[in-house]
């Protein structure tokens, strides 16, 4: 997650939020998605509409009431909300194009982008939200916290490869083959799969 989401919504707001910018949903529909509790969905909701994410759409007939004070109104994006969403899945694009597998084809076909690149256009993201940038000891804790989730959670074939690409710290968790395949030029010519015993 985005320390940006952090900063603004939390990770459980987003979640809220993308469902209602793929479709108007009333709260029956996202209490159902969710599976949380009414009270807890009522106070996300609450809380996205006081800063002006979302708002409720007056509409005759949307859902039935199948609860005391559930609202039947369905939930849409305000424009506030609609620029939020635009810029974290700009955010998302531009970490999976720079971090992501395919950004070895995208420099190798010249729309890579440097490290300062990336960071001026994450900045120019925060600035347009209004949300200040994270300081560096805040991103180098950030990893050190991301990085420490990866080795608790590796298994006995897993392999943990840290690595700097365009100077930041990059995480990535490899499943270590259950075979390995050896090539023999003869004659004659051979493959030979061996089973790898850890």
């Amino acid at each position: 997650m985005d320390p940006i989401i952090e900063r603004t919504i939390g990770q459980r707001g987003y979640e809220v939020l993308q469902t209602i910018a793929a479709k108007e949903v009333g709260f029956n529909q996202l209490l159902d998605k969710f599976h949380m509790n009414n009270h807890t969905l009522r106070n996300e909701l609450r809380k996205l509409e006081k800063e002006g994410y979302i708002a409720k759409k007056p509409r005759k007939e949307f859902e039935q009431r199948s609860g005391p004070g559930r609202p039947k109104e369905p939930y849409s994006l305000t424009k506030k909300g609609d620029k939020y969403h635009a810029v974290i899945k700009d955010l998302e694009d531009l970490r999976s194009n720079t971090f992501g597998p395919q950004a070895l084809d995208l420099w190798k076909a010249g729309r890579g982008i440097t490290g300062e690149q990336y960071v001026e256009r994450r900045r120019k993201a925060y600035n347009e939200l209004g949300v200040p940038y994270p300081t560096a000891k805040e991103m180098r804790e950030k990893n050190l916290d991301l990085f420490a989730d990866s080795v608790r959670n590796l298994g006995p074939r897993t392999i943990l490869l840290i690595e700097e690409v365009n100077a930041q710290p990059q995480c990535s968790v490899f499943i270590k083959p259950f075979y390995a395949v050896k090539h023999e030029k003869g004659p004659p010519k051979r493959t030979v799969i061996e089973k790898m015993n850890y």
